[in-house]
């Protein structure tokens, strides 16, 4: 079965969310978005977009060209035109032609690639097919059940899934991990192939290596146990501070593209704490409720995934606003705006939400009092920094 959990990798995780937290961070773009939302979408073979799209429906097919950014989430995405920046698509069932020039991530539950693209791959789904005419020219990251690589690939490879087939170019390193690894003749890998598997893989005489050959046999569920015998504060001490690693880097990245929009998300909190904490409490119990709803309305399914990804988003982001916000007011960076401050803000509020939220007894209250604090505040400073787009005339 398709889960998360088989497919985990640290970077494709933070690229991906990384992706989603910037498009719904970043309120105030610097280029112009066109937003379709409707059942079916259709960008035709003669239409060319000038600017962004953000594209919400059963189907979405775009034959023509896009002048900018590919957002997308449908059902069913059909892309056979030229994107000139990146697309990032989450639906069912996912198929990429054309040529792409920036990056393509994506989640979905099937996903064909067969275009020429010009920069990473990162895509996640049941089943992953990089086609025969497919050219990567940067990494390309894969996890899912039942992977097929195709074509010509110019840097490394990286996969994690149950079973992977390959009858590629490989012109860099590539990296593996699935219960069943095939590699078929004529595939070539100019650098080192690297593979965790419970067997050898049985290299055909056409099958070209040019770097060494490591094989590495799983350990999965070494460490769980591992962890799982750790008792004391301490060991929930470390825990709390590796699972806050993720955070810190989207946290890192905010900071250096978009500082004012955390500083006003920061400042928000401090200016109106009760609403932000009323405002998440009520987010937090509703939001669920509302969501469920929208599925059985007119609008559907599409509509429910951006609500449910757009609050997942902030629900992940909330303890680290949270934590800036207490830290700010306790070591007197309240109005500090530079992108030091708020780095010295972001870690200093890490160690406050690691060292509350692991409070014996008390903590999961405390670590549950944070989440709706920073989910109020990241919607109060939403809402107010649509309101100053919107008095500008940029939205």
């Amino acid at each position: 079965m398709f889960t998360l959990q088989t497919i985990f990798g640290l970077k494709g995780i933070l690229n991906l969310i990384t992706g989603a937290v910037l498009c719904f961070f970043i309120a105030v773009p610097s280029n112009a978005i066109e937003v379709r939302c409707q059942k079916d979408i259709m960008v035709d073979a003669n239409e060319i977009v000038g600017h962004d799209l953000i594209a919400v429906g059963e189907e979405v097919e775009v034959r023509g060209e896009i002048c900018g950014e590919l957002i997308t989430i449908a059902r069913e995405l059909n892309c056979q035109g030229i994107i000139e920046d990146d697309i990032i698509a989450i639906g069912h069932e996912i198929r990429i032609e054309g040529e792409l020039g920036g990056n393509f991530r994506s989640i979905g539950e099937k996903i064909v690639v067969d275009a020429h693209i010009k920069g990473e791959i990162t895509a996640f789904g049941k089943t992953v097919t990089l086609r025969e005419s497919c050219l990567v020219e940067e990494d390309v990251l894969i996890g899912g059940n039942e992977i097929e690589i195709e074509g010509i690939l110019k840097k490394n490879l990286k996969v994690r899934g149950s079973k992977i087939n390959i009858r590629s170019k490989i012109a860099g390193d590539a990296i593996l991990k699935a219960d069943r690894i095939v590699l078929h003749p004529d595939t070539t890998i100019a650098g080192n192939l690297t593979y965790t598997s419970a067997n050898r893989i049985e290299l055909n005489d056409d099958v070209q290596i040019g770097g060494e050959i490591i094989w590495q046999k799983p350990t999965t569920g070494v460490w769980q146990k591992k962890l799982a015998s750790f008792k004391g504060y301490k060991y929930r001490l470390i825990i709390r501070s590796i699972m806050i690693l993720p955070i810190l880097f989207i946290g890192f990245v905010l900071i250096i593209i978009s500082p004012r929009q955390v500083y006003i998300t920061m400042q928000s909190m401090h200016k109106f704490p009760g609403k932000s904490m009323l405002l998440g409490f009520v987010l937090f119990v509703c939001m669920p409720v509302c969501i469920s709803i929208i599925f059985f309305t007119i609008v559907g399914i599409p509509l429910a995934m951006i609500v449910l990804m757009l609050y997942l988003i902030a629900l992940y982001l909330s303890t680290f606003f949270a934590g800036m916000a207490i830290a700010a007011a306790i070591f007197g960076l309240r109005r500090k705006s530079g992108r030091g401050f708020l780095v010295l803000g972001m870690i200093l509020g890490s160690a406050v939400v690691v060292l509350l939220s692991t409070v014996p007894i008390a903590g999961r209250f405390i670590g549950l009092v944070l989440l709706i604090f920073g989910l109020g505040g990241i919607v109060t400073s939403r809402w107010k920094t649509f309101n100053m787009a919107r008095e500008k005339g940029l939205v």
